[in-house]
C-alpha cells in the first residue's frame, strides 16, 4: 500500500497569513469592562491576498506491493498543480543511496526475495517539494516440498502412507494439494494415508503453492504392491535319529529376499544358508526355515523333525550254552540290550579281538579250537550310540578221542534206526561199526565237514522212519546231541580217510578228479536223499523204484555198469547229465517242482526262471541238471567190493 506525505514552503506562509488574520479580527472587539467600545469588527477577506499553493502529485504506475519477477521495474508519475516545472526526482530504496531517477522509473536487477521500501523525491523549481513511499516485497522462490515417509518402492502392504512438509518462509500461505494414480489434484495436508491399494503399481503426485503464486516442483513416487510368495527348498538331509548334538541345514529359494529360521519353539531370525545349531540337547528337535520377498510376503515354512539321542543303549545280557570250562568245539550266544531313545538297531560281535561284525542272537560259534577265546558283543541303537561291550571268556579244553567216540556212538545208538555196517542188508538194525575209521569207510561221516556227512544230515532234517535206512528213531537230535555228533566229527582225523574216498568235491568238475563211479545201491541211496531233501520221503518213495529208480541207471551201452575199470571218467559224467536230465523231465510232471527248484537252484551259480509249475526254461534246466549231478558225484561209494549190486547204505 503506497504512503504519500506532502509538505511545501508556499503553504508554511499561507498558514501565517491566516493566523494575522484572526489576531486583528481579535482587536476590533471593544472591552468593556475598561470602558472600551466595541466597535464593528474589520472584515478581511484572505482569498483576497492569500495565492495558492503549488501541490506536487506521485503515484505509481500500477500501485503494487508484490513482485515475482526477477527483476523488479518500478514507474510512477510527477505532477504538479500549476504545471510548475520540476527541479528534479530522486529515488532512494531503503538505506541505500540515493539515486536520480527523472525518467520516472527505476529497476532493480538483482534484488533477492525479500520486503523493502522505496521512498520517490520530487522538487520544483521553486523549491517544492514532495515525496512518496512504496512497500514492497521481491518474492520468486517457490514452496520446497520435503517427504519424509513413503512406501518402500515394492512391498506387500496395501496400506501407504505419506508424511511431508512444505518450506516457505517468505509469502507464507502454501496450499497443498495431492493425487493419487493420476487423479485431479485436490487439498490433502499431512499425513495422507492410502487404504485398501489393489495390488498393482501406484503413483502419488504432491505439489505446494504460496501467497505470491509461486508453484513447487511436483513431487512424484512410484511404487509395486506385490504379494507374490517365495518358494524355498530344504536341501539337507537330517537323520530322524543321531548321536551329534550339532546340525547343519543347506536351502534354497526362488524370489527370496532374506530367510528367517527358526529352531524349536524360539522365534523366528534373519539367517542365511548354511544354518548351523550346536549344543543340542538330547530331545526331538525341529527346525523350520521360510523366505521373504522383496515386498516382505513371507512363504510357508518348511520344517525337518530328528532327535538327538547321546544316551548308548543298555550294556547286552549274554549268557551261554557253555560254561567256562568246555569241551565242546560250538557253542552258542545269547545276547539282548534295551534303548529307551531311538531304537535298538543291532549287536556287534566278535571272537578272540577280530575286528567287530554284525551278528544276530543267538549266535552259533562253530569249529571252536582247543584254546582259550574270548566273546564280546555290544549293542548299537539307530542313533549311532554303541554300548558298552558285554565279555564272555570261555576255554575249550582237549576231549579224550576215545570219550568223543563213545559220546557219538551212544547218541547214534539211541538215535539211528536200521544203521548198518557195510555188506548188511536192507533194513538190517544191526550196528556193529566199531572204529572211527569204519565210520569214515562207510561213508557215513567226513571227517571235519558235518554238511558232507550224511548220517549227521539225516539224523538231524529226516523226519521219524523206520523204513528208511540210517532215519532218525523217536524224534530228532537234541541240541546237545547234535553237538556231540558235530563236536566228534569236527575232532575226526583227516588221516582216516582213504584216497578217492568220494566221487568228487561239490566244486570241482570230474575231469579234476580221480573220481570212482556210484555202485547201484549207491546211486539209488544218493538219488533218494538229492530228491527227498526237496520232496521229503513220501513223495520221493512215490518216484522211485527201489530195484531200477524211474528207470535211470545208467546203461551197459554207456559204460556205466558194466565190468572193468571203475576209475570215474568222462563217459560216465555223461552218463550221471542223462540220469539228471530224465530226473528233471520227472520232476516237472509233478507238482513239487517249485520246491526242488528253490532246493536246487541255487546250490551253484545258475538263472532259473519257471513261468508255471510245469514249466522250465532252458537255462532253469541245464542249472537244475549241473547241481544235481554235482551232488550226486560228491556222494561216498563203495571202496572194497567189485560187486555192483552190493548194497552197503
Amino acid at each position: 500500500m503506497s504512503i504519500f506525505s506532502l509538505k511545501s514552503r508556499k503553504q508554511k506562509l499561507h498558514l501565517g497569513i491566516v493566523f494575522a488574520i484572526i489576531f486583528f479580527n481579535l482587536l476590533a472587539f471593544q472591552n468593556c469592562s475598561k470602558g472600551f467600545k466595541v466597535s464593528k469588527a474589520l472584515e478581511i477577506n484572505s482569498a483576497s491576498f492569500l495565492p495558492t499553493p503549488t501541490q506536487i502529485f506521485i503515484s505509481f504506475l500500477p500501485n503494487q506491493s508484490l513482485f515475482k519477477t526477477s527483476v523488479v521495474n518500478i514507474s510512477f508519475d510527477v505532477t504538479t498543480t500549476d504545471n510548475e516545472a520540476l527541479k528534479s526526482i530522486k529515488c532512494q530504496l531503503g538505506s541505500n543511496l540515493v539515486q536520480d531517477c527523472i525518467s520516472k522509473s527505476i529497476s532493480f536487477p538483482n534484488l533477492a526475495d525479500g520486503d523493502f521500501i522505496l521512498k520517490v523525491i520530487a522538487e520544483t523549481t521553486t523549491g517544492v517539494i514532495s515525496e512518496a513511499i512504496l512497500n514492497f516485497r521481491k518474492d520468486i522462490t517457490a514452496p520446497v516440498i520435503m517427504v519424509s515417509q513413503s512406501p518402500a518402492s515394492i512391498t506387500g502392504a496395501t496400506v501407504a502412507s505419506f508424511i511431508f512438509s512444505v518450506n516457505e518462509n517468505l509469502s507464507g500461505g502454501s496450499k497443498i494439494e495431492c493425487s493419487l494414480d493420476n487423479i485431479a489434484f485436490s487439498i490433502c495436508q499431512s499425513p495422507v494415508t492410502f487404504s485398501n491399494l489393489s495390488v498393482t503399481s501406484h503413483n502419488f503426485r504432491l505439489k505446494a503453492s504460496d501467497n505470491a503464486g509461486n508453484i513447487s516442483s511436483i513431487y512424484s513416487y512410484n511404487w509395486l504392491i506385490d504379494l507374490t510368495a517365495p518358494t524355498i527348498n530344504l536341501t539337507s538331509n537330517t537323520l530322524p535319529f543321531t548321536k551329534s548334538t550339532s546340525q547343519t541345514f543347506t536351502f534354497t529359494g526362488t524370489g527370496v529376499s532374506s530367510f528367517q529360521c527358526q529352531i524349536d519353539t524360539n522365534a523366528f531370525v534373519d539367517c542365511l544358508s548354511p544354518q548351523s545349531y550346536i549344543n543340542l540337547s538330547s530331545a526331538v528337535h525341529t527346525f523350520k526355515v521360510r523366505g521373504v520377498s522383496a515386498t516382505g510376503v513371507l512363504s510357508s515354512p518348511i520344517s525337518a523333525t530328528w532327535v538327538v539321542d547321546t544316551v548308548p543303549p543298555t550294556n547286552p545280557i549274554l549268557t551261554s550254552n557253555i560254561g567256562a570250562l568246555t569241551t565242546l568245539k560250538s557253542a552258542d550266544m545269547t545276547f539282548s540290550s534295551m534303548d529307551s531313545g531311538s531304537g535298538l538297531a543291532g549287536y556287534q560281535c566278535s571272537l578272540d579281538n577280530a575286528t567287530f561284525a554284525a551278528c544276530v542272537s543267538p549266535l552259533a560259534l562253530t569249529l571252536l579250537s582247543v584254546a582259550s577265546h574270548t566273546f564280546k558283543v555290544k549293542a548299537l541303537d539307530i542313533a549311532g550310540n554303541i554300548s558298552a561291550e558285554s565279555i564272555f571268556n570261555f576255554t575249550v579244553q582237549q576231549v579224550d578221542p576215545l570219550l568223543a567216540f563213545n559220546n557219538a556212538k551212544m547218541v547214534i545208538a539211541n538215535r539211528c534206526a536200521s544203521c548198518h555196517q557195510v555188506g548188511g542188508p536192507n533194513g538190517a538194525t544191526s550196528f556193529n561199526l566199531a572204529t572211527e575209521k569204519d565210520f569214515v569207510n562207510s561213508g557215513l561221516v567226513v571227517p571235519g565237514k558235518i554238511a558232507s556227512s550224511p548220517m549227521i544230515y539225516r539224523l538231524k532234517n529226516y523226519p521219524i522212519d523206520n523204513g528208511v535206512r540210517n532215519m532218525p528213531v523217536v524224534g530228532t537230535l537234541t541240541s546237545e546231541e547234535y553237538k556231540i555228533m558235530t563236536d566228534w566229527v569236527i575232532g575226526l582225523s583227516p588221516d582216516l580217510i582213504n584216497s578217492n574216498q568220494f566221487a568228487c568235491d561239490i566244486n570241482e568238475l570230474p575231469d579234476q578228479v580221480n573220481a570212482k563211479r556210484l555202485s547201484r545201491s549207491e546211486y539209488y541211496n544218493s538219488i533218494f536223499d538229492l530228491i527227498s531233501r526237496a520232496l521229503g520221503d513220501p513223495a520221493t518213495k512215490a518216484l522211485l523204484d527201489p530195484i531200477n529208480p524211474i528207470g535211470l541207471l545208467p546203461g551197459d551201452a554207456s559204460g556205466g555198469y558194466s565190468t572193468g575199470d571203475r576209475n570215474f571218467s568222462s563217459i560216465h559224467a555223461k552218463a550221471y547229465f542223462d540220469i539228471a536230465d530224465k530226473v528233471s523231465t520227472q520232476l516237472v510232471s509233478t507238482t513239487n517242482l517249485s520246491k526242488f527248484v528253490s532246493t536246487y537252484i541255487n546250490y551253484n551259480k545258475g538263472t532259473c526262471i519257471f513261468t508255471s509249475a510245469s514249466t522250465l526254461n532252458t537255462d532253469c534246466k541245464n542249472t537244475l541238471i549241473r547241481n544235481f549231478t554235482l551232488r550226486a558225484w560228491g556222494r561216498p561209494i563203495e571202496q572194497t567190493n567189485n560187486n555192483l549190486n552190493n548194497e552197503y547204505l
